[in-house]
């Protein structure tokens, strides 16, 4: 995963976090429109530490 599709998914989340609608979601939409070709588990973790709180070091 690069940098940039590491900041494009920061910021879907940071947009979507506060709709009513689930931001997880959005991610694993982002996810699969950009065809991220990663393992699960640097998805989750990546998902995590986005979610996460601000004071969780990732």
């Amino acid at each position: 995963m690069n940098l940039l599709e590491i900041i494009i998914l920061g910021i879907v989340e940071g947009l979507t976090e506060y709709l009513p609608v689930s931001s997880t979601g959005h991610l694993l939409l982002t996810e699969s429109l950009l065809n991220m070709s990663q393992s699960k588990e640097a998805l989750d973790a990546l998902a995590v530490c986005i979610q996460g709180e601000p004071s969780w070091r990732c």
